[in-house]
């Protein structure tokens, strides 16, 4: 090796290890249309079925790779943000450290660290074509990052945005999208056209279902993500899903297993009898509570009621004492006194009660 390399290479990690001083910390933002909503579902993961991942991968000629590195020393208490760019062949053409650009008089063949190392070490690097466009994405994580250690990464292909086709002029702020993965997904729907629009965010399996629902619960579509389809909203037109509703428009709420459930967008289509009168109501079955004191925040009730009924199997579902207390904003917490596992919950609206409203039960 040169002499004036040598010379380089130290003031360079010589700089890497002045930048570790500096007290900024890096944050990431992801950004999606103003019409979209970004979600997360904490589902099981599935299978990776290989051909698709090679069809996902041939969809970007690989140019070049944008690559970052966050560190964060627990001794000093300081941090270090370092941005690089690559060649095709991973060889560092350009690097920056905490903003400051290092010019390289040749290219790096790996990260340049201090004798030192790097502590708490995040790792993400991005595969581009030549447009700019992302082909795929790897992360790494480790504790502590040795000078010369190898930096071993899977990188995930972009998939392509997903178009399922389901009914125009639907009501987008009412409708709820999920997935089985846990890394987070964007969607959109176009009342005009009738078309949602999913995109994943580094997918963790290609076994990817989606489901569609309303504000009520009411099932609009799903089914397996049609990835690579022949045209827009192809996914859903050769299925006819079911979409099942109670009579008397009661609706099941069980408790997920992080102890809360919600619905919005609730209409009082149910009827219910007081001293003979029928009234209208909405009428929620919550299940799976384990015997604890029940909580309901119902938003915008304005001078509506909640009553809470034990469940029973034979003769009459007894009243379960609650505490009720409404905001100025109109909106009731209704908290019952004594434990209870599954309940009949009966919403009744007021004078100044809008037509539908939000409720949401979690354990007290």
């Amino acid at each position: 090796m040169k002499t004036n390399t040598i010379k380089w290479l130290v003031a360079l990690i010589a700089v890497v290890a002045v930048a570790l001083t500096d007290s900024v910390r890096a944050q990431v933002a992801i950004t999606m249309p103003a019409n979209s909503q970004i979600s997360g579902n904490p589902q099981g993961q599935a299978y990776e079925d290989a051909e698709l991942l090679a069809q996902a991968f041939l969809l970007h000629d690989t140019d070049h790779y944008v690559a970052s590195l966050w560190a964060y020393n627990n001794n000093t208490g300081v941090s270090l943000e370092m941005n690089m760019v690559l060649d095709n062949n991973l060889f560092i053409t350009n690097l920056w450290i905490n903003n400051t650009n290092i010019p390289l008089p040749n290219p790096l063949a790996g990260i340049p660290a201090p004798t030192t190392g790097f502590q708490n070490v995040s790792i993400q690097i991005m595969a581009m074509d030549k447009y700019g466009a992302p082909a795929a994405q790897g992360q790494f994580y480790t504790n502590y990052l040795a000078q010369g250690s190898l930096v071993t990464m899977s990188m995930t292909p972009q998939f392509p945005s997903v178009a399922i086709q389901l009914q125009r002029g639907l009501d987008q702020s009412s409708m709820t999208v999920s997935i089985n993965d846990p890394n987070g997904y964007g969607w959109s729907y176009d009342p005009s056209t009738g078309l949602l629009t999913i995109s994943i965010f580094d997918p963790t399996t290609t076994d990817i279902n989606y489901t569609v629902t309303d504000g009520s619960g009411g099932l609009l579509a799903h089914g397996p993500l049609p990835f690579f389809q022949s045209l827009p909203g192809y996914g859903t037109s050769t299925n006819s899903v079911f979409d099942l509703h109670n009579d008397g428009n009661v609706v099941i709420l069980p408790f997920e297993q992080n102890g809360y459930n919600y619905i919005h967008d609730m209409h009082f289509d149910s009827c219910v009898v007081r001293d003979g009168q029928p009234l209208s109501a909405k009428v929620v079955c919550i299940t799976g509570i384990g015997y604890r004191n029940l909580q309901l925040f119902s938003y915008n009730l304005n001078g509506g009621s909640v009553e809470v009924r034990n469940w029973s199997a034979t003769g009459t579902m007894d009243l379960v004492p609650i505490q009720s207390s409404t905001d100025g904003y109109g909106n009731t917490t209704v908290i019952t006194v004594n434990p209870v596992d599954r309940v009949v919950v009966t919403l009744l609206p007021g004078t100044n009660t809008p037509a539908s409203i939000f409720l949401y039960a979690g354990w007290y």
